[in-house]
């Protein structure tokens, strides 16, 4: 029989329910993901916890209705709901779901389902596959752990599934999100330093949208720190039965503190005095939850890379911020971890760190070249020290690389090096917008 009371719920989420939906700024990513949506893959979100996934389902829902699909059609269910903490989430559950939703809300025709925060569901991946397999449904499944996406979901689902990471907020997101329209590059330099003074705000609170649009610093401060606290309880220790919580809240914050620096296991170890295994397990939970990713040094020998130490960026500056209580010392850091979060986006490439006699903070490879050398240098006085050239140098020289970029508070300038290799300068605030995929 159809649970009334669960359905009264689901009436309550969805547009057939109450006719609308909060689905805030729109998100670049849907554009691109609105052509999967009638196709019989599997879309699987994953990304930060508070990046925008719940959004941006409704966001895709909303947009398959304004194209004639009947609200009736489609789906949206959070996982998280309160309803769903009465009883087991399993399979069966998913069954009660899908019934009780058939039957009584009666869709037209194939249904869309939006499944949100699905990882709490136990077995739901045979469940998913069974469904889009027979045509059933059309679905879209989102979680805050890139393992949604490994052992759970691609077994069960290779071939059948979309992988998709929303980040938090580009930086022309950003601009969107504070009310600055920017349509083009002349645009863009006419309201240059409107956009730099964003670039302040946005290298100090980060892209995570609902702290974009909270009205005040205080608030914002507040969502960020519970923001940590519910992805290392929720994510992380939950998840994994983590006993340890303040060696792993030690890690976490230290890892955030030293964004942009390299890390050795051993010194954690003798530091903090965690054990190796448990620090190489937390150090993976912690980037399964998108706290934090690492970038291995640049060698053409595997067990090179393997050794040597890697550098450790926060997923979103505002978070790290936040729990770091430090800024404007860290100004530089702050700026390259911008631009690791940028580069990430591309999931067809590579990163690496580059260091030989000098060091190079980011070398790009696509597929079996490399792509691109860059180096930050955010100097509020835009000085271009030797060692940051040098270092390019070597990187662009070691990989066979015509060109480096510079990226630079505001300088903006062409330099040519020893070999007659070309350096470009570039102000972060331009490339951040010029280099987005969407230009």
């Amino acid at each position: 029989m159809p649970d009334t009371r669960l359905f009264q719920a689901l009436t309550f989420w969805n547009l057939w329910g109450k006719g609308r939906f909060e689905v805030g700024l729109e998100r670049d990513a849907r554009a691109g993901l609105l052509p999967w949506l009638d196709r019989p893959e599997v879309i699987a979100l994953t990304g930060l916890r508070r990046s925008g996934k719940s959004t941006l389902m409704r966001q895709l829902v909303t947009s398959l209705v304004e194209r004639g699909t009947p609200e009736r059609d489609t789906l949206f269910v959070n996982f998280e709901e309160p309803i769903f903490l009465e009883q087991p989430l399993d399979a069966a559950a998913l069954d009660r779901v899908f019934n009780t939703y058939f039957e009584l809300a009666r869709p037209q025709s194939i249904p869309h389902l939006f499944l949100d925060e699905i990882h709490n569901v136990v077995g739901w991946e045979r469940w998913v596959r069974s469904r889009t397999e027979t045509g059933r449904a059309h679905i879209t499944v989102s979680g805050s752990s890139s393992q949604l996406l490994a052992p759970d979901l691609a077994p069960v689902l290779t071939g059948r599934h979309l992988a998709h990471t929303l980040w938090p907020l580009s930086f022309p997101e950003f601009l969107r999100f504070v009310g600055l329209t920017i349509t083009n590059q002349a645009d863009l330099l006419a309201q240059a330093p409107r956009v730099r003074q964003e670039l302040a705000r946005y290298l100090r609170e980060g892209g995570l949208p609902e702290v974009v649009l909270a009205d005040s610093t205080g608030i914002r401060n507040t969502l960020l720190k519970q923001y940590f606290r519910d992805l290392l309880y929720r994510d992380v220790v939950s998840r994994h039965q983590v006993r340890d919580i303040r060696g792993l809240e030690t890690l976490a914050h230290h890892y955030l503190v030293n964004t942009g620096n390299l890390i050795s296991y051993n010194r954690l170890k003798n530091s903090y005095g965690l054990a190796m295994d448990a620090i190489r397990s937390y150090t993976r939970y912690l980037d399964e939850s998108f706290l934090i990713r690492e970038v291995p040094r640049f060698s053409h020998k595997v067990t090179s890379q393997i050794r040597s130490p890697r550098k450790v960026y926060a997923v979103d500056v505002g978070m790290r911020n936040a729990v770091a209580f430090r800024f404007s010392e860290d100004l530089g850091r702050l700026a390259e971890t911008v631009v690791f979060n940028h580069l990430m986006r591309d999931e067809a490439t590579r990163i690496f760190y580059f260091q030989d006699r000098g060091e190079c903070d980011f070398l790009i490879w696509r597929g079996d070249r490399a792509e691109a050398a860059i180096q930050v240098c955010y100097d509020p006085e835009d000085n271009l020290p030797k060692r940051e050239t040098a270092g390019l140098e070597e990187a662009m020289a070691a990989t066979g690389l015509s060109e480096g970029l510079i990226l630079t508070h505001n300088l903006a300038a062409t330099l040519r090096d020893e070999s007659d290799r070309r350096i470009r300068a570039v102000p972060l605030w331009q490339w951040l917008w010029e280099a987005a995929p969407s230009r």
